[in-house]
């Protein structure tokens, strides 16, 4: 998925759209990121990356490190 998401109708989950979108971000290259340069990478704010991390560390998806995801 691009990040920039397109609206597929009223069944579409946005908030799921952006959680997976923040979880695509990461990749070998770039295993590690701040919420900041997540932000970046991701076009969401951040405000939203953080709260997107907050809720993918509760689910066990990513884990913090210092300031890293």
């Amino acid at each position: 998925m691009s990040t920039e998401m397109k609206e597929e109708g009223r069944d579409f989950v946005a908030a799921l759209a952006r959680g997976l979108n923040v979880i695509e971000a990461f990749t070998s290259a770039q295993p590690e990121m701040t919420i900041s340069e997540l932000a970046v990478a991701t076009k969401l704010s951040p405000a939203t990356a953080r709260r997107c991390l907050l809720t993918l560390e509760a689910l066990g998806y990513v884990r913090a490190h210092c300031r890293r995801y």
